[in-house]
């Protein structure tokens, strides 16, 4: 049989051979000449195989280079964060200057009309998209953090995870592999469920919230849940995450708990005391404390807690005083006028 295309001849049953020949593992090569490599275009006898093998060729390529038209889609979404990014921090300046080099023939932002995007393949327009909306998300944070006014330590704690990100992507090779962009969306979830930590400390104005977190169970599952988000040197994976959240849903528990203990301790201390409802009150900062007797106030005295006036006279609590619903749920004291208000 003679190759057309380089004018070679060889054995039927040889050329037979070489166009079901399968694909070699790792190879994309059109049929050619085992001679000199000259690729077999025309063939009478075998124009189906060829036509099969350029088939099977193409498709190979677009799984490995993408499609054409969602390149362009990745990158034209790229070139709009780009031009809808406020003002940029410095520390993020590095990585958008990467993104505008990875992704423009020419280095300056060029206008909508007139844009004219790098060819590339699709593993790189993916690692171009998620790279720009990494620096969007970081954009987002620094926002957020600043607008809500995190006390400065926070602050510099979850500034610190944004400068390990901006610093990092610039310098490594892209496209990402998957572990790069699982390490890089690993800490993207530490800064957020950081920030989701501070901001609650930071909300938590209203003085019972502000002690809740200084009571013992309060405390310790805040220190828990930032202790985990914060830990150096170690991934934050689906395991990290997972103690996180159950750290947080303790933290959320004890602050749902307006008088710092865990039900069972309330139980226990009702149990012990064995009183009847409505003996129990709390001062103006929310802190706990009983009245024995009738239940009627008969003299003042200090919180144990935080030193401000507690108890009352003629049987009545101070006007700063109040029922401790949320210890024996009862809705009215034992005293009848428990609750008249006696001028501090």
């Amino acid at each position: 049989i003679l190759l057309v295309d380089c004018g070679h001849t060889f054995d039927a049953e040889a050329v037979k051979d070489l166009m079901n020949k399968p694909f070699v593992l790792g190879e994309i090569l059109p049929k050619s000449c085992p001679i000199c490599r000259t690729e077999i275009r025309t063939s009478s006898r075998f124009k189906s195989v060829l036509m099969r093998s350029r088939k099977d060729m193409d498709a190979i390529k677009q799984i490995i280079y993408g499609n054409p038209a969602l390149i362009y889609q990745q990158q034209l979404e790229v070139h709009k964060i780009l031009r809808s990014s406020p003002q940029l921090d410095s520390l993020l300046v590095d990585l958008r200057d990467k993104i505008m080099l990875t992704l423009y023939s020419s280095h300056s932002m060029a206008d909508a009309s007139g844009v004219s995007f790098k060819q590339m393949g699709i593993l790189e327009a993916h690692s171009l998209a998620f790279v720009a909306k990494t620096l969007t998300r970081c954009i987002v944070t620094q926002s957020e953090f600043t607008s809500r006014f995190l006390p400065p330590e926070y602050t510099q704690i979850i500034n610190q995870y944004l400068i390990r990100i901006a610093k990092y992507l610039p310098n490594v090779e892209w496209p990402l592999t998957r572990f790069e962009i699982r390490s890089v969306m690993q800490e993207l979830n530490r800064i957020t469920d950081l920030m989701e930590l501070c901001m609650k400390q930071a909300d938590n104005q209203h003085e019972i919230l502000k002690r809740l977190l200084k009571q013992p169970r309060g405390k310790a599952a805040f220190k828990r849940a930032y202790t985990i988000a914060t830990a150096i040197g170690i991934p934050y994976d689906d395991n990290a995450r997972a103690k996180y959240v159950e750290a947080l849903q303790e933290l959320e528990e004890a602050l749902e708990c307006k008088i710092g203990i865990s039900d069972g301790e309330r139980l226990d201390i009702l149990k012990a005391f064995n009183f009847s409802t409505g003996r129990w009150f709390k001062c103006p900062n929310g802190h706990i404390y009983v009245i024995t007797e009738c239940g009627g106030a008969t003299e003042e005295s200090v919180c144990n807690e935080c030193g401000a006036k507690v108890g009352g006279e003629n049987h009545s609590v101070l006007p700063t005083n109040d029922l401790a619903t949320e210890m024996d749920g009862a809705t009215r004291p034992l005293y009848p006028t428990a609750l008249s208000r006696s001028p501090v």
